[in-house]
């Protein structure tokens, strides 16, 4: 009976051990940075289309989980050692070629990763850099000559990085950060990168004097403009200016004359002249008035009146 006993115990404590174990196997953890589908352990099929945040799940012993990052990812294309490949070499629109050293941030579209299962599994960054170097070399040669790269850097890098995330977003990633760190070519092409470039300045240059030359000239012809203005509104007004003052001084003489024919008018009415006693008082008070040195010269069909100063 003892015997029995303690072997009786022996089970008893194996299988409060096994079902421990068991019990254990049962819960799975998804990381703090990661989220999950339920996949069966045996039959790889995906357990519902769940998405599984961080925490721990009793899921059962033939079920777990296949989790993804829910941080930035990096992919690159340089001379570093951790690289995913090296530089890329690109054909340009002009004949010639780059090497591009680029990098860009990628995050997976949680809410599709039922999907992202399906079509690559685990295998999804691979999948990335083999569309990322098509879409960036495929860019580069359709659209971008050599000296573009010296020119629009930050907008090539721009005009990359849209086309790449476009692509990837069909693939399940989001591309959030972009670098187009070095752009090289052989000596060669870059020094008819550098003489283009001269070349243009050289060009603009001459097109910004030629401008200027124009511009001076025309203020030059302005000023002449103006001054030639100045001048006939100076002899217009002059003008206008002199024939006022003829108005005037023949508005003078003629207010005078009509005074004195008024003056002689009313005089007549009050001596009761005829008009030649009007005219011989006239004459009269004429020699009167004359310079006591005066000459008088008579006999003659005109009066001539001389003045001896």
């Amino acid at each position: 009976m003892a015997n029995g006993a303690f072997y009786a115990g022996v089970f008893g404590f194996i299988l409060v051990v096994i079902s421990a174990g068991l019990w254990g196997g049962s819960f799975k953890t998804i990381g703090p940075l990661e989220a999950g589908l339920k996949i069966n352990t045996v039959t790889k099929a995906i357990s519902g289309d769940q998405v599984w945040t961080p925490g721990r799940y009793y899921v059962g012993l033939v079920t777990s989980f296949i989790t993804y990052p829910t941080t930035l990812q990096t992919i690159e294309f340089s001379t570093s050692p951790d690289a995913d490949q090296p530089p890329l070499n690109a054909s340009t629109t002009d004949g010639t070629w780059v090497a591009l050293d680029v990098s860009f941030q990628y995050r997976l579209m949680i809410g599709s990763m039922l999907q992202l299962y399906r079509n690559y599994e685990s295998n999804y960054d691979s999948q990335y850099v083999t569309v990322a170097a098509s879409v960036i070399k495929t860019t580069v040669a359709s659209r971008y000559a050599l000296v573009d790269y010296f020119r629009s850097r930050q907008t090539i890098a721009q005009v990359l990085h849209s086309t790449l995330n476009q692509q990837l977003q069909n693939s399940f990633a989001v591309v959030e950060h972009f670098q187009l760190r070095t752009v090289s070519s052989s000596p060669t092409y870059n020094n008819q990168v550098l003489q283009s470039i001269i070349k243009q300045q050289v060009g603009l240059t001459t097109s910004v004097q030629r401008n200027s030359s124009l511009i001076r000239a025309e203020t030059v012809l302005k000023v002449q403009t103006a001054n030639q203005t100045v001048v006939v509104v100076n002899a217009a007004a002059a003008k206008t200016a002199q024939e006022t003052l003829n108005r005037a001084y023949a508005k003078g003489i003629s207010i005078h004359l009509n005074a004195t024919a008024k003056a002689y008018s009313n005089l007549k009415k009050a001596l009761g002249y005829n008009s030649t006693n009007l005219l011989t008082h006239v004459f009269i008070e004429a020699i009167r008035g004359l310079n006591p040195q005066s000459q008088l010269v008579v006999g003659v069909n005109t009066g001539l009146f001389q003045f001896t100063p």
